[in-house]
């Protein structure tokens, strides 16, 4: 990935328009609370005017979260202030309050500086957490620049690259990493029409329900694997695919060993398994969050949190409604 000079300095440094309104609101804060300090230390209040404009203007555009590092550096400030108030003079007070302010802002560099983007805005374990080999090193190569989409909507391509909030960025070449429709989209690809014609796309529109994450009522002898309503991807996915195989071909040998050719889900057995799932779901962090487990990184998609919280449990489950001739399923 090539950059160009100018494109990796407004990376480091941010973007003064978007931070603007934050900057301002930390302006506001940082002024009075240094200034109160300064006064409450027995120092010359300009002392305390001097670091609260430092870290009210230049932390924002440094740090890129201004309002993350307000209370740290104004504490910061304190002790500087507090520290430093026996020194006897003005000129040597006004020194330690410039020191306080290079301070601040190396605090709100250090904590998010151009790597702002890369900390989590939501609760921990919502999402997956990104611990990768080399994954956070990647970010410190020289040849590499973060930028947040979310502030800076890609505009369009151009012949030498892509063009983001008004500034064209060169590349050799673009990589794309477009997310992808998980659970549901694969299925949903494919035109599965169940009785009366009713298309397994309508049957999902309001968001994916089944029973077990394996059958769904209308759509007999349709199995779905590691489907929506199962562990699947909170789990190792071969173990989920192998449970899912071998549950469905022992119920295939089961329906022909008893001359039965056709199975479905009841209707009240997958409403109570959505209910089911819902609730489980509702007592985790998962839901806190938008994420690819809502289907939040798909515009138009169902909110609807799709797999099911814990395997043990859940094959349990699958093995007693085997066990018990199917049930909640008709044949």
């Amino acid at each position: 990935m090539r950059l160009s000079q100018a494109a990796s300095l407004r990376a480091m440094f941010g973007h003064p328009r978007s931070d603007c309104i934050a900057g301002v609101v930390v302006f506001l804060v940082a002024v009075p609370l240094c200034l109160g300090i300064a006064l409450a230390s027995g120092v010359p209040p300009v002392s305390g005017l001097v670091a609260g404009v430092v870290g009210g203007i230049v932390v924002p555009f440094l740090s890129r979260s201004p309002l993350s590092v307000t209370g740290p550096a104004a504490g910061l400030t304190a002790v500087v202030l507090f520290e430093t108030k026996a020194l006897g003079s003005f000129e040597r007070l006004l020194t330690a309050t410039m020191i306080a302010g290079c301070l601040q802002m190396a605090l709100g560099f250090a904590r998010t500086g151009r790597f702002a983007a890369l900390v989590p805005d939501s609760v921990i374990g919502c999402k997956r957490l990104c611990v990768d080999t080399d994954y956070y090193d990647t970010f410190n190569r020289s040849n590499v620049s973060l930028v947040d989409l979310r502030e800076r909507p890609i505009e369009r391509f151009t012949e030498r690259g892509i063009m983001l909030g008004g500034e064209e960025i060169g590349f050799d070449s673009v990589v794309f990493a477009t997310g992808f429709d998980a659970m549901t989209g694969a299925i949903e690809k494919i035109d599965i029409v169940g009785r009366d014609g009713l298309p397994l796309r309508k049957a999902w529109s309001a968001g994916p329900v089944n029973y077990l994450g394996l059958s769904v009522h209308g759509f007999p002898n349709l199995f779905t694997v590691t489907g929506p309503g199962s562990p699947s991807v909170l789990t190792n996915m071969i173990v989920s695919i192998q449970h899912h195989v071998e549950w469905i071909t022992d119920c295939i040998d089961w329906m022909r060993a008893n001359g039965k050719p056709t199975i479905e889900a009841h209707a009240d057995a997958q409403d109570r398994w959505v209910e089911h799932v819902n609730s489980v779901a509702g007592m985790t962090l998962y839901t806190s969050c938008s994420s690819w487990y809502l289907g939040a990184n798909v515009p138009g998609k169902p909110r609807v949190f799709m797999p099911l919280p814990g395997f043990p449990a859940y094959a349990q489950h699958c093995a007693e409604v085997a066990q018990h001739g199917y049930r909640g399923f008709a044949t």
